[in-house]
């Protein structure tokens, strides 16, 4: 909508001075086409817009006609994210449910390693049994059963190794698992920084300068020192650069969507 606003203030002015003869009649055609695609940029613009407010809906178990909460706007400047790494990876490393799953895992196979161990105990059974018949003078039987498995050692041993084998990849996995989230929590710390220092370039620097040429560019068209076509070049620059400024400022903030899947947490 600024765009377009920018080309149609712009078309004004080209037009008064087509009508005093100081401007070529190309010139305001080239304006009306140039309006006539901002124009419809905007459009488009609106209709993928009502396309992603109808598909976060659905993502909310909401209907498609639902309306959707405002954005959050930026204008007192990007979120800032203040944990070092290593306090944003032990956030991540408590409340991932990824790390909870790998050490139940682990101890699961601690449990099966003392199992395991506790196969070569002797195991002892004593059995009770009233004689058959109906004699009251009639006894009992009796018999003790006594397991002693450390004579047949080589028999458990293999069950020792493989349930050490299990505990040992239960902790690999659990360790992986830990230095897997570290390495999200790192990378999206560093696509942060460097997204942010790139929208803080584009919005101190080169917006303004864009600006700012632009602004010298109409002066010297309508001063007759600047051509139509460098006019227009210092038009479509600032537009570029303030596109690429949003486009940084989305990279910042799906950096921090990373951030924050990575964390399991809300951040912002």
């Amino acid at each position: 909508a600024r765009n377009t606003e920018r080309v149609r203030e712009l078309l004004a002015a080209v037009r008064e001075r087509y009508g005093t003869g100081r401007a070529e009649l190309s010139d305001v055609l080239d304006l009306q086409n140039e309006l006539a695609i901002r124009v419809n940029n905007e459009s488009s613009f609106r209709d993928e817009r009502r396309g992603a407010e109808i598909r976060l809906n659905l993502l909310r178990d909401m209907s498609a006609s639902a309306p959707v909460p405002p954005p959050r706007l930026l204008d007192t400047g990007l979120p800032e994210v203040t944990q070092s790494a290593d306090a944003l990876t032990v956030l991540a490393l408590e409340e991932r449910p990824e790390i909870r799953q790998a050490e139940a895992a682990t101890r699961q196979s601690s449990t099966a390693l003392r199992l395991a161990n506790a196969q070569y105990r002797p195991d002892f059974m004593v059995m009770l049994d009233r004689q058959p018949g109906i004699a009251p003078e009639r006894g009992f039987d009796a018999m003790v059963t006594i397991n002693l498995p450390f004579l047949f050692r080589k028999k458990y041993d293999f069950g020792i190794v493989e349930a050490r084998a299990q505990q040992e990849a239960a902790e690999e996995s659990r360790d992986a698992v830990e230095l897997a989230i570290a390495g999200e929590v790192e990378t999206a710390l560093i696509r942060i920084k460097s997204s942010k220092r790139t929208s803080e370039l584009y919005r101190d620097v080169l917006v303004p300068q864009a600006e700012d040429a632009y602004e010298a560019a109409i002066t010297g068209y309508l001063a007759g020192t600047v051509d139509f076509v460098r006019l227009v070049d210092a038009l479509v620059n600032v537009e570029e650069m303030r596109l690429t400024y949003f486009s940084s400022v989305t990279s910042y903030l799906k950096a921090i969507a990373e951030l924050e899947k990575a964390t399991a947490s809300d951040l912002w």
